[in-house]
């Protein structure tokens, strides 16, 4: 690790983010709360949306600034709340998660001496932004000291955005180590099928659960389940699209919980459909875990880790059929199964080193 000569107070470091619920986000903010704390910094969480701390911290201090107005309104005064905030605090360093977060955050820390580092964490073509976020992106970005991403697909097209920046970082997802020590928990759900599919995620749009739906329709191999675990808008949908295929008794839907690998101790496959994702923390976990990945061809960054046909397998995107023969043939050999795992635990085990977060140190001093 480089050693890098600090200040002799103890800095004062800031993320804003719009909640700490659930989500890739909010668990790579917690290891990094962790990592900082234990570099001697001190830590604020800045809460500007919902409220929901399904993702526990407990080395920062947690500030909510929603306000209950809507609209141009509700933002103005996030702006306002936060800049007098940052002033309060004292801060030195401020780090922004998201977009519409980040847009904000940057005129929020306009002016003021704190240095501001904004977080894309998705796929910045396939995430579709309301085009006044879009204008106002363009624009804010350009009033950040740096701009991070965390795959190098993203890395490359910002670079493009913002030419006058320099300060650009592409900084990979951390696997937190202890992950597989709740492995050896009791059983998380039970099932009377030989073979468990899992899928991990918020119930909306963009995780794409009705092309999984549809692909495991096809699945008659053998006695098979598939559990998507998740909450979200779509609930009810997903419901009534499992109903007309009359899969109710192999397809199961449940709530999120917070430790990921008590869902991955009992699955044998693990399966990503969306129709973007930025760095996807669930695939990392689930490489590192030892279960087998199937996802979508929409997810570019997989492949910046993971090697299709070695590590993970790929389906094309929209091709319900191609991601149906995925499954089977991961169903069907079982040595191959066991390849695919043991190849993606080597190669994703270098993201459970603290290494990952160095880089860290060097955007904030």
């Amino acid at each position: 690790m480089t050693l890098i000569k600090r200040n002799s107070y103890m800095k004062n470091i800031a993320i804003i983010i719009s909640s700490m619920g659930g989500g890739g986000t909010q668990q790579y903010i917690s290891s990094l709360i962790d990592y900082l704390a234990n570099k001697n910094l001190r830590i604020f969480v800045y809460q500007v949306d919902y409220i929901d701390n399904t993702v526990m911290i407990n080395k920062a201090k947690l500030v909510y600034l929603k306000n209950n107005q809507k609209g141009f309104l509700r933002n103005l005064l996030l702006i306002f709340s936060i800049r007098n905030q940052l002033k309060k605090d004292k801060i030195d360093k401020v780090i922004s998660f998201l977009p519409k977060v980040n847009c904000i955050s940057a005129l929020a820390n306009y002016g003021l001496d704190s240095q501001l580092t904004v977080c894309e964490r998705n796929d910045p073509i396939r995430q579709k932004l309301p085009i006044i976020w879009s204008i106002l992106r363009i624009f804010s970005y350009n009033l950040a000291h740096n701009i991070t991403a965390n795959s190098r697909f993203a890395i490359r097209f910002l670079k493009k955005w913002f030419p006058l920046k320099q300060n650009f970082y592409y900084l990979e997802n951390y696997i937190r180590r202890d992950i597989s020590n709740y492995t050896n928990q009791k059983k998380f759900f039970t099932s009377n099928s030989e073979f468990t599919i899992l899928a991990v995620g918020r119930l909306t749009f963009l995780k794409n659960y009705e092309e999984l739906i549809k692909a495991f329709s096809l699945i008659n191999e053998r006695q098979v389940s598939l559990i998507i675990i998740g909450n979200g808008p779509m609930k009810n949908k997903l419901n009534k699209l499992i109903t007309f295929l009359n899969l109710e008794s192999k397809i199961t839907l449940l709530p999120f919980k917070k430790n990921i690998s008590k869902w991955f101790k009992d699955a044998d496959i693990h399966i990503m459909t969306s129709h973007y994702e930025g760095s996807p923390n669930v695939l990392w976990e689930a490489s590192y875990l030892s279960v087998p990945s199937i996802v979508s061809s929409n997810i570019n960054t997989a492949t910046e880790i993971l090697k299709d046909n070695e590590s993970v397998l790929i389906y094309k995107a929209g091709n319900i059929k191609d991601l149906a023969d995925k499954i089977k043939s991961l169903i069907i050999d079982q040595k191959f199964r066991k390849t695919i795992a043991n190849n993606a635990y080597k190669t994703i085990n270098i993201l459970s080193s603290e290494r990952v977060f160095d880089k860290w140190l060097e955007i904030i001093d």
